[in-house]
């Protein structure tokens, strides 16, 4: 049996490292997600003092991305409803990487 091209596997080395890439990617997201979905959960309980670590610093991670979405969709029975857009977003970030990262490895 022949060894394959230089180039070949070169070829198929570069796509493996790329969807482990992706791969990475896709799970560093989903540890965001996590951390988003804690710090929606912990806006329901009014006793958070969110200036007190380690409020503080899930509130600091997590701020800057979802005050991108707020004030696009109107609050709904006083309930903002912005992050769902964000993590309608993440979800489909991560989603077109965990399909890329599977698609590519040869």
């Amino acid at each position: 049996m022949a060894a394959p091209p230089r180039a070949a596997t070169a070829a198929q080395s570069s796509a493996g490292s790329t969807a482990e890439i992706y791969g990475a990617i896709a799970k560093a997201l989903d540890i965001y997600l996590l951390v988003l979905t804690l710090r929606v959960i912990l806006t329901w309980f009014r006793n958070i003092n969110w200036f007190n670590e380690p409020f503080a610093t899930l509130r600091q991670f997590t701020d800057p991305f979802l005050n991108v979405f707020r004030g696009i969709l109107p609050a709904f029975g006083g309930i903002d409803v912005s992050p769902m857009l964000g993590f309608l977003l993440l979800n489909f970030v991560r989603n077109q990487l965990v399909h890329l990262s599977r698609t590519m490895i040869l």
